[in-house]
């Protein structure tokens, strides 16, 4: 019983049971016959992308915007722009523009009462966002060091995808792995497979649909 990529993230919510920000990685289970079984999810909390977002340091005073795949502010060096959609902050019109339109390029705009160079790049195929930013006032430089500056925003956001990318995909693995091994025994006969998915800061879940087939087929 294969579990086929892309997955679907969520926006940012308040995850009560752990009393932390999270995003969840939903992804569909199919069974040996490509029939839909279920969906299998897995939270992120957003600490650790905080984490390994300010790990990375672009000049003296660059940062870094995480936008998801609605437009919603999932990491800024402002915090009160966490959880805002885009669209309905102060960020500039061209800025706003490129998020909904997703398309990845070099620009200059405006956010949190300044003007920065950036490049706006897509994390693989998961809909989201990074934003690169340098304030003009380190970004205006003689042209040698312009060029190295600008090359350099380049490099660094899109080493900052990569691991982001890395992290999805560990995340997104340990829970469906943990699924996989009773999805395969179910899909060679043995209707007797238990699901049981134990976690606590890390939801390895199945949706109640996958429960319920697991039921018919032991009916059948």
């Amino acid at each position: 019983m294969p579990i086929r990529p892309p997955g679907d993230l969520t926006d940012l919510y308040s995850d009560d049971t752990v009393n932390l920000n999270v995003v969840t990685m939903v992804m569909p289970i199919y069974d040996g016959n490509a029939r839909w079984a279920g969906v299998a999810g897995a939270d992120t909390a957003m600490n650790h992308l905080t984490e390994i977002i300010q790990a990375h340091k672009l000049g003296e005073r660059g940062f870094y915007i995480l936008v998801s795949g609605s437009g919603q502010i999932l990491y800024h060096p402002d915090e009160s722009y966490v959880g805002k959609q885009a669209a309905e902050t102060d960020l500039s019109d061209n800025l706003k523009k490129t998020v909904a339109e997703k398309t990845p390029i070099s620009l200059q705009y405006a956010s949190h009462r300044q003007s920065s160079h950036g490049y706006v790049a897509p994390i693989g195929d998961i809909g989201w966002l990074v934003i690169s930013g340098l304030p003009n006032t380190e970004f205006e430089a003689p042209i040698t060091a312009m060029r190295t500056t600008t090359t350099a925003i380049f490099i660094i956001t899109e080493v900052l995808i990569g691991i982001l990318i890395l992290f999805f995909s560990r995340s997104a693995a340990r829970p469906l792995r943990r699924l996989t091994d009773v999805a395969d025994q179910m899909s060679r006969g043995n209707l007797s497979a238990q699901i049981s998915i134990n976690s606590a800061d890390e939801t390895g879940q199945v949706v109640p649909l996958l429960p319920c087939w697991h039921s018919k087929r032991k009916r059948t």
